[in-house]
């Protein structure tokens, strides 16, 4: 089973990132922690620049992503925290090929 890496850049509206957050946190959070498909979600803030934020998440399957994906909870986040956002999000797809400490 091939592994699915995402990598994502979300742009928040000047001065809306810890809002986006406490959305995340609420109703994204909850999901992933639960969620066996996801071995890796990684939330972070841009170092360099206060509007932005970066996660990368690692999925046993491409098919976990895709249930994830569409999801009545994601799409639920998603219109919560689209007024939030200054413009789509950027993502990356990848397939794993090695990672430190871990079987890919």
């Amino acid at each position: 089973m091939k592994k699915l890496a995402l990598f994502v850049k979300v742009t928040a509206k000047p001065g809306k990132r810890e809002q986006a957050w406490r959305l995340w946190k609420k109703h994204v959070k909850p999901h992933v922690e639960e969620a066996d498909g996801i071995e890796i979600n990684c939330y972070c803030y841009d170092a360099n620049n206060e509007d932005i934020i970066c996660f990368f998440e690692l999925f046993s399957d491409p098919a976990d992503f895709k249930a994830a994906n569409e999801s009545k909870w994601y799409a639920e986040y998603q219109q919560l925290v689209k007024p939030l956002l200054a413009a789509p999000s950027e993502v990356i797809f990848a397939n794993p090929v090695w990672a430190k400490g871990m079987q890919i």
